[in-house]
This record gives structure tokens, sequence and C-alpha cells, in this order.
């Protein structure tokens, strides 16, 4: 009973990665009254929105970016810039253990016990992408008057800086090995 014994783990720890490269075209943005050519005056540049602040700072208890940093464009040939301050999504966090013990059956045979726990201490993590939760969506705030686009801002609930979901669950997994 002592013999026999093995025993493997797995530790992984992942810094976020940047959010707006993972978006397509920087959250995704539905504009409300204008579009490439209306700004621009052609289809061959994508259309940005405006910063108004630095979306990574200033930031609510467990959010992301400040989604309220972003401007429908409204000024003829002015896009929104290509590159923001870095905003970051969750970092990943992941713990396996596999614990396995040997049984001798004869010189070349033996029975292999393994118990193996995935995310073994059911750590759920964090992550945008799995709705609409990175996507802007322009309009007029309710309950405003706007009379110029460029105060349109983000009217989409879902998109809040925060991720709306969490992927990963404990996993257990009982295998019985034979080597003859």
């Amino acid at each position: 009973m002592v013999n026999g014994w093995q025993l493997s783990g797995v530790l992984q720890y992942q810094t976020g990665p940047p959010l707006q490269p993972l978006t397509g075209t920087g959250l995704n943005p539905s504009f409300a009254g204008q579009n490439n050519r209306s700004i621009l005056g052609t289809d061959g540049i994508t259309l940005q929105p405006y910063l108004t602040c630095d979306p990574s700072k200033h930031l609510a208890s467990g959010q992301y970016f400040n989604p309220n940093c972003f401007a429908e464009p409204a000024i003829r040939g002015v896009n929104g810039p290509l590159i923001w301050p870095t905003i970051t999504a969750p970092a990943f966090f992941d713990t396996d253990l596999g614990i396995y013990k040997n049984f001798k059956v004869t010189e070349r045979q033996a029975i292999q016990f393994r118990l193996t726990a995935f995310n073994l201490p059911n750590h759920p993590n964090k992550q945008f992408g799995l709705g609409n939760d990175v996507n802007l969506t322009f309009g007029c705030p309710t309950g405003a008057t706007c009379t110029d686009p460029s105060q349109f801002r983000n009217t989409n609930k879902d998109t809040t800086g925060k991720p709306k979901y969490t992927v990963g669950n404990r996993s257990l997994e009982f295998a019985l090995k034979y080597t003859f």
C-alpha cells in the first residue's frame, strides 16, 4: 500500500491578453448615424470610435475597461485612433493534479489506478466574447437629447467593461490501466 504511488501536476497562470486585437476592429463598434463612407469618404478604412478618456483608467470594481470613454465619430475626415491605451482581458489560472497507484500483477503485467482532477480548486476564469459583452453599440443614451452624433455613447447593456461569463469547472477522471 505504501509503494507504487505517482503524483503529477500542472499549475498554469497567464496574464490577460490585450483586448483590442482580440475583438476584430476594437470592440466591434456598431454606429447609429455614421458609417465609413459618410465620415471617411471610403469603405476602405475601418471606422473607429473616438476616445473621450483613457478606457484603462478610473475603473469600477471588476471592470477591465470603461465603455463610457468611447464616442461615435462625427467630424468628417477624422477617424478614431487605431491604437488605444492597453486594455487587458482577465488573466487565466488553472491547476491540474493526477494521482496514480501502481499494482504489480506479475513481473511483466501491472494495473494502474488513475485519478486526475482538472481545475482542482474549481476556480472559474472570467472571459469576454462569449456573448455581446465586447460589442459597442452607439446611440443616444436613454433620457438624453442628442443633437450631434458625437454625443452618441455605448447603449449596449451587456458591454459594461466586465466579463459577462465565466468558464471552467472541476472535472474528475477515473481510469484503470492494464499493461502487459
